[in-house]
């Protein structure tokens, strides 16, 4: 410890000039430890050392909290003996000062809040000035700043403090009840889920038919459900849009939608971040709130990368905050990469950073099946027993569960039925055509795509139905050379 007692104070030609602070209360609240040190440890539960504004009050702190993690006696000689080692001479006349006139009964935990209360306005002081020089620079992207100041205040706002350990001893002997489930087998209140889909496979359909049953109490897909209110985060529809289906999910499903029960934010247009998100649906303290539905996660990343893990984990975060804050479980309907992803696991088909695929406690997957209007509803789950898939068929605007189809039965990649080697072929004179202009004649023709069209002529050719010169001269095969199968 070098020189953690300067020997004069932060000075500044006026009070007004200097950031908030309250010196009296961190030296009251020093003072209260040093005469009380049995409560110490309470009270480091929701101060650290930056929360001391004046630097020798932060050493004493530091010197307090030396002696506590070494099991060592705390009182004013130890912590002025630790401050000496410092090399601080007159580290014993600072501590005898601040035990001068101890109260007979130390208000600790007033005197806690006042320094911790000066510290966070601290933070906000200095995080404006920060965000001041950020506004007068063109270069600096706003929103990504905007946003990673608000992470920052939202840190400092919870103390800017972890947990502490637990011993197993106090924990096993804890009763701690396990959350009860707010959609039967599928998601427990207080946990963070994922809805994902391919483009086009209404899982904001499915998301506001969630968001329907639980609110209003009615099982969903035959489920049992936990009611209570529901918040839908509305980023991308507009007003007379989202009305309009959920109008539509309760008319088919025939609820009569009571006010109070759901609440919808329209947030389209907006630019919010997901800190933002979180303090704000904190702020509200939502009575009786079991689920909050955010609707497209995406829009919260303000420039940031799905593809980066530190992004994602950093966004799902705040989700989590808000299960912390609330107690209500988060559903995030979200998208699958493009192209057919029936050959991955069902958690791997959500586009993006693979922790997407890790981090939420349940991952729903809306995959297409291979009969039309059909999709199998996959659950991988961390805190419940697995769940069979099943078949979803989907009848505007809301899913019936198909019991008669295999939910294993899933669309596979493979080629255009719309097209078949024996259209290609038609399309070829007797006398032949070199291949780039058969290709423009079937585009022209009939709309062949150049992929389809070359898959097509390669089997023609492989089959011996056509033959290529070394001009790439196509013409059709004599019909007794003609191969009945492709060769093995």
């Amino acid at each position: 410890m070098s020189q953690i007692l300067p020997s004069r104070r932060r000075s500044a030609s006026s009070s007004d000039a200097l950031p908030p602070h309250d010196s009296v209360a961190e030296a009251c609240l020093l003072g209260a430890v040093l005469v009380h040190p049995e409560d110490l440890a309470q009270t480091r539960e929701s101060i650290q050392c930056d929360a001391f504004y004046d630097l020798r009050h932060r050493a004493v702190w530091q010197a307090l909290c030396q002696l506590s993690d070494q099991h060592a006696p705390i009182a004013p000689d130890t912590v002025a003996a630790v401050l000496r080692d410092g090399g601080e001479a007159d580290g014993f006349a600072f501590v005898s000062e601040l035990i001068e006139k101890p109260p007979e009964a130390p208000c600790i935990k007033f005197h806690g809040g006042r320094v911790v209360e000066a510290w966070k306005r601290r933070v906000a002081f200095q995080t404006a000035t920060e965000l001041a020089l950020v506004a007068r620079d063109p270069t600096r992207p706003i929103d990504i700043e905007l946003a990673a100041a608000a992470d920052a205040i939202r840190w400092q706002a919870g103390n800017g403090r972890l947990p502490g350990f637990e011993d197993i001893g106090t924990l096993a002997d804890e009763t701690l009840p396990t959350p009860p489930a707010l959609i039967e087998g599928l998601l427990r209140q207080g946990e963070k889920a994922v809805l994902g889909g391919a483009s086009k496979s209404f899982k904001s359909w499915l998301a506001l038919d969630i968001a329907i049953s639980v609110s209003h109490g009615v099982s969903w897909l035959g489920r049992h459900v936990s009611p209570g209110i529901v918040l839908v985060v509305n980023l991308e529809l507009p007003r007379w849009a989202i009305r309009k289906r959920l109008m539509d999910v309760a008319a088919a499903r025939g609820v009569r939608l009571e006010s109070g029960k759901l609440l919808v934010w329209n947030l389209r247009g907006q630019v919010v971040s997901a800190a933002q998100l979180r303090a704000e649906i904190a702020r509200r303290n939502i009575a009786d709130l079991r689920l909050v539905i955010i609707d497209p996660a995406y829009k919260l990343l303000l420039g940031r990368d799905e593809n980066s893990a530190g992004d994602i984990a950093n966004l799902l975060g705040h989700f989590e905050g808000i299960t912390k804050d609330t107690g209500a479980s988060v559903l995030i309907p979200t998208h699958f990469a493009k192209g057919n992803a029936s050959s991955k696991e069902a958690q791997d088909r959500i586009s993006g950073s693979g922790v997407f695929a890790r981090d939420p406690d349940s991952i729903f997957t809306l995959t297409r099946h291979e009969e039309d209007g059909a999709f199998t509803f996959e659950a991988t789950l961390r805190t419940f027993a697995p769940a069979e898939p099943f078949v979803l068929r989907w009848a505007h605007p809301v899913f019936s569960v198909d019991g008669e189809l295999d939910p294993a039965r899933l669309k596979r990649p493979g080629p255009d039925p719309k097209y078949t080697a024996e259209q290609l072929l038609a399309l070829l004179p007797g006398s032949g055509l070199d291949k780039v202009a058969w290709r423009k004649k079937a585009d022209a023709k009939v709309g062949m795509s150049k992929s389809t069209f070359h898959r097509l002529a390669k089997e023609l050719e492989e089959t011996g139905r056509v033959q290529v010169d070394g001009e790439s001269r196509c013409t059709p095969a004599p019909k007794s050379t003609a191969k009945p199968y492709a060769d093995d």
